[in-house]
């Protein structure tokens, strides 16, 4: 898929991305309180936004809905006036539309999915299996995937994945090496199932950056390795 049909998948989405927001941003705007649960249905769809808008070269969008994501992250959250502002530079960010181009982290992505292609032309395939134990984080990569023209399954665990596999194999496997398991569990799992099938599983590792405040974190393919 070129930059032209991304940007038009893009903005093709946009008004339903849009729709999620202002429901997520009423539900909060009209709530007393502000907790933590009363900001949760924000960050989600911002989160979204954000990780989609950077991939595809809208980052101006992108910048803006990350701004009101880690503002709702701060654990002494209380600033209603400073969050109104960020919400409407971000709405203000989505009507002017402006694509600045690809980005680093869509010149990442790109690369590790070109890297996918040769194998899914092989295997005449363009199903993707992604797994994280972060439902946010894999939803948001998921999202950022499809708009490169291909199909994706998400797994949350390890042993949805094994059974996953055992009906269909997929044109490659993106996965976090990390898992509650253990650092390796993610790297043993797909040693494993190699031996399993007797047949070499293309699979590449994402790796997942903790940044600041707390709770805030990014998925990245630019480290990915292929077993």
């Amino acid at each position: 898929m070129n930059d032209q049909a991304i940007q038009a998948a893009f903005l093709q989405q946009l008004p339903e991305d849009v729709r999620q927001l202002e429901r997520a941003w009423n539900a909060l705007h009209t709530s007393s309180a502000w907790g933590e649960a009363d900001r949760a249905g924000m960050i989600q769809a911002t989160h979204r936004l954000a990780g989609v808008a950077l991939t595809v070269g809208y980052s101006r969008i992108g910048h803006a809905a990350r701004q009101v994501e880690t503002y709702l992250h701060r654990p002494n959250f209380g600033d209603r006036c400073t969050c109104q502002q960020l919400v409407a530079d971000l709405f203000t960010a989505i009507e002017t539309r402006a694509y600045d181009g690809a980005s680093a982290q869509a010149r990442q992505v790109g690369q590790a999915l070109k890297n996918v292609s040769s194998l899914h032309e092989a295997r005449s395939s363009s199903l993707i299996y992604l797994i994280d134990d972060d439902p946010l984080l894999i939803d948001t990569l998921a999202a950022q995937m499809r708009y490169f023209g291909y199909s994706i399954q998400t797994f949350t665990r390890l042993d949805a994945l094994h059974a996953a596999l055992q009906h269909t194999l997929p044109a490659a496997i993106l996965m976090d090496i990390l898992f509650p398991k253990g650092e390796l569990a993610g790297s043993e799992s797909i040693q494993m199932l190699q031996g399993a099938y007797h047949q070499q599983l293309p699979v590449f590792f994402s790796r997942r950056v903790t940044m600041s405040p707390p709770g805030y974190t990014r998925s990245g393919l630019a480290a990915s390795t292929t077993l």
